[in-house]
């Protein structure tokens, strides 16, 4: 099944503002997910379109999403039951939401949401055993993390 995923929002200037950087300093964040779509997202989602069988009926998390590509693109052209797209910057998660809402119609009956998620927080170990499939790139944290 192809459905068309209209391109996600990101902002348009490659640049950050003093706005962003108070904002990453006040809730201990990066501003990486504000500056561009990165490519290794981009080979994310093709990775996903072409093992879309491993997400029918499952609860994917994307972790660090940025704007959300990879998980846009697992809602749209996968059957997975629920798509989760987080990342740990308010900032980006307002995109996210945004680009749920542009592409939603493509979604079927799969259950997309967007959520603030810092992945080095215990809540974030405690949540992720409710997911069957966790996605991520570009993903790297300072501190040690098993599961």
């Amino acid at each position: 099944m192809r459905r068309r995923i209209y391109s996600p929002l990101y902002r348009r200037e490659d640049s950050l503002e003093l706005n962003d950087i108070v904002a990453s300093n006040r809730h201990n964040i990066d501003t990486t997910g504000l500056v561009c779509c990165w490519p290794s997202e981009e080979v994310l989602a093709y990775y996903c379109i072409n093992h879309s069988d491993m997400f029918r009926s499952k609860k994917v998390l994307e972790l660090g999403s940025g704007y959300g590509l990879a998980g846009l693109v697992i809602a749209a052209s996968t059957d997975a039951d629920e798509v989760v797209i987080s990342d740990g910057n308010p900032q980006v998660v307002e995109y996210i939401q945004q680009n749920i809402s542009i592409n939603a119609e493509t979604f079927g009956q799969t259950k997309v949401k967007s959520m603030i998620l810092h992945w080095d927080h215990e809540q974030a170990s405690e949540m992720t055993s409710s997911f069957d499939i966790i996605v991520a790139s570009d993903w790297f944290t300072g501190a040690i993390v098993s599961y």
